[in-house]
């Protein structure tokens, strides 16, 4: 009983665990936040073919969602918090209501945070047509086109056609409709059809609704009249066309009209109107036809497009038409674009055939003239009239006749001889060659001539001698110019014997040579390999034969040219010449395979170049031996071709060995290429050597890489266990040595079989061993190996798997396995195949199942522990568009379920940093790129780190974006402005890094500073300056009297030094400012007597929006005129002016006495502070801001210029 005991005790412990883990998963895993619901339809439709997008509400795209084929279902996350707007995206012929949905995502009272469904219902499609004309694949605007329902025969729509016949109907059910398209003026081809809509099938067919074709009319007139009974004659100009009937249009041949390729012809009515009814849509032309009477113009190439057309241009009748032809002889062929002229004016040219037309011609008597290159023509008078159609035909009188002398010591004038037999007797007609090219020419009548080069008696007695001596001549019907008279001199020919096999000859090069030097040189190719050297002087000569391919017995003969005809020798073909050109010195073996002309032959090849002759023309193999390796094993030669064969090494052999105590058959070694990637060799072959076995390898590879050899065994360990060598220029051998010893081999498998187990063998004693010995993933059979070890060695070994229970191992090394079920997902990158890491997965479904988790690195993402069912699984991620965008998986008992979702990047990032002025980072500063141009609807954003870096997302690529700073009342309240202010940034097929941004923090105060002057300096001391809130006159923020600063006006000195100091004015600086944008005044009073002085109160206003201010306000008070009479007040004033008067006549005598009693100013500088009694520059009224005023006189120099003050 104690083994059904122990079965019912390890059943009962799993379900326990699943049980556990379910209700964990299930209750541990976060809510999905977002907006989901379904489509509803009353008809079957594709539900994946339409998105659900989430947008803010300026318009940014957030989040998207395929539907659920099978329901319609959708769901999006949402992150933040604020207001959106839910819209849905059919394919553009479908139509769903609502299309979008506003709402306040709150996360407490909004449809999605109380998990409402937000759903759209599917409403109808979009059927789309169009009204073609026949003959083009569009239509006429404005054709009225009814929609019928085949079902119950009402109408559905009506509408009428647009740009090219187009028109659509929506929303419209799937079902059997009937259009139908009218028109007052059309006719219709085909005015109706039936469709059948459907979610695959919303388009009308072409040509289902067509017009017949529109009317053409025209008008002819002879004399402003109405010309009745020409006939109009149309060709179409389109193909397509070229076969139609034209409504009453008569298809009767018209006698003499020249063009044949016609459809019909109309007649003119009493009105001279002609009209082609129901043309289809193309190109014609209308040619008219009137007998013997010119019509113009001769045609009218028309477009009939969509709809009726009028001629703007009309026919009119002229005069009648003659034909003619000239010809190159009586009955002979005809001439082309020869001129023809009517009394000395040019008319016409005649074409291809010699034909000409003269129109427009009245009656009366006419001297033809026809000019032409090379031929002569008569004058000939002839008479026309209607009556005549056609000019006698005309031919050449003479012909031009020509050639060319020439002259072994050089051009020079000759005379040639033309002698004709004429009743009997001979007549001679001459003729002078042209002194630099010998040229000459002469026009004959027809007939039979000799020509000849006509010779001094001198020239004859030297041997001087023209071929050919006399050329018989016979001008018929065309000019002659190819006759030639040469100067006889030596000829040396020969010829070059190939070898049969040879073929066709290759080009072959035959030189002659005087002295070394090259006189000069034929070009032989093909069959033909003989040669001849005219015009060659008398002397001895070499005769040499050049080619790169052949080989020749006698490569040069020399001769002596004696008299006007030598025979050189026969270059005889010996074989064929290759040339190899080898980098290292190695061996190669010939060969050819031809049972016929069986060779082979051992080459040795040196460093540099060689060449070799072999003795026929078929094809070799070069066989490369040796330790070196090239591009190719071997090469095909064909001697025919003389292409120079480079061998160049490319790598060289790395020879080794490994000796172990057996012979062993799964020894393998491993070699680790410079980049990391392994090449294996073996499994190696043994030889016996001695008491050991010796197992040798090599391995091939370029010059200058470290290689790192690695012996492989499964019951083999190695001294040393690597071995690392870098390779030279040249072979390597045996410099690779291991001595190999047998281990302890460790085995095992799972029970039942499973693959992509983790079988672990842990060292206990310190022992590490290779990497690859201690984790081993099993295959599908389920089993494990590890080793070998050395004997000495302590293990312990565990395996692993997920959703699997595995215990043991028992002493056969057998793992028992325990299956749950999950599913398994892979996540990669459709464009690279690299795994995405960061992937959130949704799955749910099963019994009240919900998980939410991100891929892991390597792009897996296991869900575990899951019950059967079905379930619902989404991928979702920031720049990446998945495929599928969802799937619906169902689960069985116990089984594992594997998938694979493909992310294919839609977006990109850009990078940066944003650091102050001094280089100090900025974080938490909110950057916005906003597209520009066809973009300006994407905004993305994001917040710099402490560091100062930052990323900004979801940038799509071909778009344009502007990097600036967020403009938001919650964002970036304590930067004033980035820099550059206009960062322009494109993601073309990656992402955007190296951005770097300068951040400027705002400026929270105004500084303040009034320059004050007068025309009357002294009267400065009496202006006190107010500086007041717009609305808030009697509350000044501010308030100084200039006769305060400085310590006050007793310590400006005597009256001089005075009005010295305030001739150019004081500066004031007035205390900081809050830089809120506030409007201010600054204002001067003044306390001077109002009845002595006329003056205004100064005042500038200003807003506090800037750093800095500066203000220029003068004040100008003027004395006013005195009274003649003086009122009791002003009595005052007659001591006054007395002691002025004795001020002023005694000045220098009182002057000593006022600077010993006031002493002498400093004229220097002055910088002094003032306080106000009153101060309202703080809100509480209590801040003391005259600490922060200064006053500055203002000097004039003429030594330097005041540097500008600081603020």
């Amino acid at each position: 009983m104690a083994t059904p005991m122990l079965g019912y005790s390890v059943e009962f412990s799993l379900f326990v665990v699943i049980s556990v883990l379910s209700f964990l998963v299930g209750k541990s895993a976060q809510d999905i936040v977002g907006c989901g619901g379904f489509l509803k339809s009353s008809v079957a439709i594709d539900f994946s073919k339409v998105e659900i997008k989430l947008y803010t509400k300026q318009g940014t795209l957030k989040e998207s969602s395929d539907c659920a084929p099978t329901n319609g279902y959708y769901f999006i996350p949402i992150y933040d918090k604020g207001e959106y707007v839910l819209k849905i995206e059919p394919p553009s012929e479908w139509f769903f209501e609502p299309k979008e949905v506003p709402f306040n995502f709150n996360g407490v009272d909004d449809p999605c945070s109380k998990g409402k469904d937000i759903n759209f219902a599917f409403k109808g499609f979009t059927l789309r047509g169009k009204v073609t004309s026949a003959g083009a694949p569009d239509g006429p605007e404005n054709v009225k086109v009814i929609l019928v329902s085949d079902a119950d025969k009402t109408v559905k729509f009506t509408t009428t056609t647009g740009a090219g016949g187009q028109f659509q109907f929506a929303p419209i059910l799937p079902q059997r409709y009937l259009l139908t398209a009218t028109h007052d003026k059309y006719k219709f081809q085909k005015d109706s059809a039936s469709v059948v809509v459907t979610e695959v099938k919303s388009q009308v067919p072409d040509g289902s609704l067509v017009i017949a074709g529109y009317d053409v009319t025209g008008q002819v007139q002879f004399n402003n009249e109405p010309t009745v009974g020409v006939n109009f004659v149309l060709s179409a100009n389109d193909v397509r066309n070229r076969n139609i009937n034209v409504v009453g249009c008569s298809k009767t041949p018209l006698p003499n009209f020249k063009h044949s390729d016609y459809l019909c012809h109309v007649t003119s009515d009493e009105k001279g109107t002609f009209r082609y009814e129901a043309l289809p849509s193309g190109s014609y032309t209308v040619r008219p036809y009137y007998g013997k009477f010119d019509v113009q113009p001769k045609e009218i190439n028309i477009v009939v497009r969509h709809d009726h057309l009028v001629l703007s241009e009309k026919f009119l009748v002229k005069g009648f038409s003659v034909n003619g032809r000239v010809l190159m002889s009586e009955g002979g062929p005809g001439l082309k674009n020869a001129e023809v002229s009517l009394n000395g004016k040019r008319v016409a040219s005649t074409d291809k055939d010699g034909r000409y037309t003269l129109d427009s011609v009245e009656p009366g008597n006419y001297v033809l003239s026809i000019r032409a290159e090379n031929v002569k023509f008569d004058d000939v008078t002839i008479k026309l009239s209607p009556n005549t159609p056609e000019v006698t035909s005309v031919y050449p009188s003479e012909f031009k006749v020509c050639g060319q002398v020439t002259s072994a010591s050089g051009q020079q004038s000759r005379t040639v001889e033309f002698q004709q037999d004429v009743d009997g007797r001979k007549a001679t007609e001459t003729t002078t060659t042209d002194r630099e090219t010998g040229k000459f020419c002469k026009f004959l009548k027809t007939g039979q001539y000799s020509l000849s080069v006509k010779l001094t008696d001198m020239e004859k007695s030297s041997g001087i001698h023209y071929l050919p001596l006399v050329k018989d001549i016979h001008v018929r019907n065309s000019p002659i110019s190819d006759i030639e008279f040469t100067q006889l001199r030596g000829t040396i020919q020969g010829r070059v014997v190939k070898l049969p096999e040879s073929g066709k000859a290759v080009e072959l090069s035959i030189k002659l040579k005087l002295k070394n030097s090259l006189v000069a040189m034929k070009i032989l190719e093909g069959n033909d390999l003989t040669y001849t050297f005219d015009d060659v002087m008398p002397g001895f000569y070499d005769v040499e034969v050049d080619n790169n391919l052949w080989c020749f017995q006698n490569q040069v003969h020399s001769i002596s040219v004696t008299s006007t005809k030598t025979t050189v020798p026969d270059f005889l073909q010996t074989g064929f010449k290759i040339k190899i050109r080898s980098s290292h010195a190695t061996q190669a073996m010939v060969t050819n395979n031809s049972p016929e002309k069986e060779f082979s032959q051992m080459l040795n090849l040196d460093r540099g170049e060689n060449y070799h002759c072999l003795p026929h023309s078929s094809p070799y193999k070069l066989i490369l031996l040796g330790c070196h390796g090239y591009e190719k094993d071997s090469y095909v030669i064909d001697p025919t071709q003389g292409n120079v064969i480079n061998l160049v090494a490319v790598s060289h052999d790395v020879t080794g060995f490994i000796r172990s105590p057996t012979m062993e058959t799964d020894l393998n070694v491993d070699v680790i290429l410079p980049n990391g990637q392994s090449a294996r060799i073996g499994p190696l072959k043994g030889e016996k050597e001695g008491d050991d076995f010796i197992h040798r390898f090599k391995y091939r590879i370029r010059e200058n890489q470290s290689l790192k050899f690695i012996p492989l065994s499964s019951s083999l360990l190695f001294r040393p266990e690597t071995i690392e060598y870098r390779t030279i220029n040249d072979c390597s051998n045996d410099v690779v040595q291991f001595i190999g010893e047998k281990g302890l081999i460790v085995e095992g498998k799972i029970n039942p079989p499973l693959s992509n187990v983790k079988v672990t063998l842990n060292v206990a004693d310190g022992h590490t061993g290779p990497e690859d010995n201690r984790v081993f993933l099993t295959k599908a059979d389920g089993k494990y190996k590890f080793g070998p070890l050395r004997s000495t060695t302590r293990f312990e070994i565990t395996a692993e798997k997920e959703s699997y229970v595995l215990t043991g191992p028992d002493k056969n090394g057998v793992f028992k396995a325990h299956k749950l079920a999950e599913i398994n997902v892979k996540v990669i990158d459709s464009a690279t195949k690299e795994p995405l890491q960061g992937v959130l997965l949704s799955l749910t479904g099963g019994e009240k199942y919900r998980k939410n988790s991100m891929t892991e690195e390597g792009g897996f993402l296991s869900f575990h522990s899951l019950s059967p069912g079905e379930y619902f699984i989404r991928p979702m991620m920031k720049e990446y568009k998945f495929e599928p965008s969802s799937q619906i998986i169902q689960i069985k008992e116990g089984v594992t379920e594997s998938i694979e979702l493909r992310g294919r990047r839609v977006s990109f990032s850009a990078y940066g940093t944003v650091a102050s002025l001094n280089g100090e980072p900025e974080g938490n500063v909110v950057i916005e790129a906003v597209g520009i141009n066809t973009c300006s609807n994407l905004v993305e954003e994001a917040s710099s780190e402490p560091n100062g870096q930052f990323r900004i997302r979801g940038l799509l690529p071909q778009c344009d974006y502007q990097i600036r700073l967020k403009n938001s009342p919650d964002a970036n309240t304590r930067i004033h402005r980035l820099e550059p202010q206009d960062l322009k940034v494109k993601t073309n097929k990656g992402d955007v890094r190296g951005l770097e941004l300068i951040a400027f923090h705002l400026v929270s105060q105004m500084d303040l500073s009034v320059h004050v002057e007068s025309t009357t300096p002294e009267h400065l001391k009496t202006v006190k300056l107010k500086l007041c809130k717009e609305g808030e006159p009697d509350s000044p923020v501010y308030a100084v009297r200039l006769d305060t600063l400085a310590g006050g006006a007793k310590h400006w000195g005597n009256t001089a030094s005075q009005e010295r100091f305030l001739k150019a004015g004081l500066l004031v600086h007035l205390p900081f400012i809050p830089r809120d944008k506030t409007p201010y005044f600054i204002q001067l009073e003044s306390n001077l007597n109002r009845h002595t002085y006329s003056f205004k109160e100064s005042t500038v206003h200003f807003v506090a929006d800037k750093t800095f201010r500066n203000f220029k306000m003068s004040f100008d008070p003027v004395l006013k005129t005195l009274d003649h009479e003086l009122s009791q007040s002003n009595y005052i004033v007659i001591p006054v002016l007395i002691f002025a008067a004795v001020f002023y006549t005694y000045f220098h005598r009182i002057l000593p006495i006022l600077q010993n009693v006031f002493g002498s100013l400093n004229q220097a500088s002055f910088s002094f502070a003032s306080r106000e009694e009153r101060n309202f520059y703080s809100h509480n009224n209590v801040m003391d801001v005259m600490d922060n005023v200064s006053i500055e006189p203002v000097h004039i120099s003429t030594k330097r210029k005041l540097k500008p003050r600081k603020t």
